[in-house]
């Protein structure tokens, strides 16, 4: 898992923000650029492994705070991750905003600075 990745998002959970998937690349030094697909794969990769870490933990799915720029909506994968990780179906969760739902959880559960000191 990419701790720098990952140690970003909580930051930023913490402070009630959300981050493109481009900025959080360029912010922790990934080189990636969201043009190319296969760094979109990469990217993906990585905020996969972030999202099941800290579901399976019973935290909410950090990789929510990273979102396309423009329209602040997230990617089919992190609709595919909450698929796989049992949540539920990805195109109803897409359907129900489930994502924005899981940012709200995010910047809830971080912003308590016992899970903050605790957790990350």
């Amino acid at each position: 898992m990419n701790n720098t990745v990952r140690e970003h998002l909580i930051d930023l959970a913490h402070a009630s923000k959300t981050i493109s998937y481009q900025e959080l690349a360029n912010a922790c030094g990934l080189g990636l650029d969201m043009g190319l697909a296969h760094h979109r794969n990469a990217i993906a990769v990585i905020l996969g492994d972030i999202g099941t870490h800290e579901y399976q933990a019973g935290r909410p799915v950090l990789s929510a705070v990273a979102v396309f720029k423009n329209t602040f909506e997230h990617g089919k994968g992190f609709y595919a991750l909450c698929e796989q990780l049992g949540i539920g179906n990805a195109k109803k969760l897409e359907r129900d905003i489930f994502g924005v739902q899981q940012i709200t959880a995010c910047h809830e559960f971080w912003k308590e600075p016992q899970h903050y000191q605790q957790f990350k």
